[in-house]
């Protein structure tokens, strides 16, 4: 993808909205159809990584938590593991934090990368792509995280008996084998941790009270990957009930841009005058002054941004729309639409075209496949599965596609297929050629687990599975009298 991105960041156009952006001036494009707004998006971060050090790159805004999914897959299609999607959570203020999914767990992990850089994560926090509802949802302040994190370094003195303690006090739960967030176990001088947050356990191994080494391992094989220089390990419901204690009215523009400077250096002393312990924190105060603001669709993401707030009974718990979009004011913003406006002083407009009408045939979509081929310098086809690859080639093994160095077969996500007129580049999805749409679903994080090696292993409360078909909790042990 890396060569068709240069493509685009070589046309005229393109050009031009980036000096209008370094310059300080906000821009708007329009005409991005389909998912051509996802490729335009990564040739923008893709320009950025060479230039600033500011952790997001770009922060894309839409009006859609389905949208924002797609999205990021789209993105990570065209920047592979340069995107992520910071979610909006159902219920942020939760006291049982065992009940809720691993929303608050995600939105704290962007926020922690976003401070102090994520060692545990082999993906580029270049690209946070946030539906409006998320970011009306207040986070942790920066100096809450700083509280509740701890930084464990190699070939740096931390006592066993000190890291022990402060995994207990910040609740997380020792067990015989590490599998789930939360959870620590000891084997001698070993410690495996798997952190709130991350998405992956460390393994620390002691010598005295020296930390020789840090290895990132896998949790089914529990074999080590790769070793670390250091680790970080959250304390993920000390930071939320703190927050829900302390969640209350909206911080001044002054109050704000404090904020803005503390977390980019990832610090916020305790006597800070800046901020009292009853206001709300918003993610574009993580933000660095560098990171540009991309608003897709902006008539649209206000007016559904209103909408959720018009549904929501506890509204002092949320940041208000006006409130939103007077913080987008101190950033560099780019308005997104796939309308090809006219173009007013400061808009841009792309020629691209949906690819969304190839024939039910499998004869006439070779033909009208060949047409798209013919006018374009470079075709894509993304397919979903080294399944779907191998049928495709089988179905154009008769033509001549593959010979004219013109076509390419890809593995990988694409909402909605668009020819990119301006660059001669045409990017399809298989599911759109043949027609084959299905319902998404939000996938679920596996939960790992294992099974018990002897009844010794239950504990009092746990469930079981009786011999007929009903649940059972366990109480312990004891004679049954015969």
């Amino acid at each position: 993808m890396v060569g068709l991105i240069d493509k685009l960041q070589r046309n005229k156009q393109f050009r031009e909205i980036v000096c209008h952006l370094r310059e300080g001036m906000n821009c708007a494009v329009n005409g991005l159809w389909g998912s051509s707004a996802s490729f335009f998006i990564a040739a923008v971060a893709n320009e950025r990584v060479r230039i600033t050090r500011a952790v997001p790159k770009v922060l894309l805004v839409v009006s859609g938590i389905e949208e924002a999914q797609e999205d990021t897959e789209d993105l990570n299609t065209f920047f592979h593991g340069h995107a992520s999607l910071f979610p909006a959570s159902e219920n942020i203020f939760l006291d049982d934090f065992e009940d809720e999914d691993d929303t608050p767990a995600r939105r704290l992990q962007i926020l922690n990368r976003m401070l102090h850089g994520d060692i545990h994560a082999d993906d580029k926090l270049d690209i946070v792509v946030a539906p409006i509802q998320s970011l009306l949802q207040p986070v942790p302040s920066s100096r809450s995280i700083s509280e509740n994190v701890l930084r464990i370094q190699k070939n740096r003195e931390y006592p066993l008996e000190k890291l022990i303690a402060w995994l207990q006090e910040h609740h997380y739960r020792l067990t015989c084998q590490v599998e789930n967030a939360g959870e620590y176990a000891l084997r001698g001088g070993i410690v495996d941790i798997f952190p709130f947050a991350s998405d992956v356990p460390c393994r620390i191994e002691y010598f005295g009270d020296e930390i020789e080494s840090i290895r990132r391992f896998h949790v089914e094989s529990q074999l080590s990957e790769r070793e670390l220089d250091a680790c970080q390990i959250l304390s993920h419901d000390k930071i939320y009930r703190t927050m829900s204690r302390t969640q209350g009215t909206f911080p001044s523009e002054g109050g704000v841009k404090e904020e803005r400077k503390l977390a980019e250096k990832g610090d916020c002393p305790g006597d800070s005058p800046i901020r009292s312990e009853h206001e709300k924190t918003s993610l574009l105060t993580y933000l660095s002054k560098d990171t540009w603001i991309v608003l897709k669709e902006p008539a649209r993401i206000e007016d559904r941004a209103r909408r959720a707030l018009d549904g929501m009974d506890d509204k002092e718990a949320l940041f208000k729309t006006d409130e939103i979009f007077r913080l987008f004011s101190a950033f560099k913003k780019i308005a997104l639409s796939k309308l090809p406006l006219a173009s007013n002083n400061g808009d841009y407009t792309f020629q691209v075209k949906s690819v969304d009408n190839f024939p039910q045939h499998i004869q006439e979509i070779t033909s009208e496949l060949g047409k798209v081929i013919e006018a374009n310098d470079r075709t894509v086809v993304f397919c979903n599965n080294k399944a779907e690859e191998q049928r495709f080639q089988e179905i154009i093994s008769s033509s001549d596609m593959n010979d004219n160095g013109r076509f390419a077969l890809r593995i990988g996500h694409l909402s909605r297929g668009f020819q990119f007129s301006d660059i001669r580049v045409a990017f399809l999805a298989h599911h759109e050629i043949f027609h084959r749409y299905q319902q998404r679903r939000e996938s679920k994080k596996p939960v790992h687990a294992r099974a018990l090696d002897s009844f010794l292993d239950l504990k009092k409360g746990d469930y079981v599975v009786h011999i007929k078909p009903r649940h059972r909790t366990f109480f312990g042990y004891g004679n049954t009298g015969r």
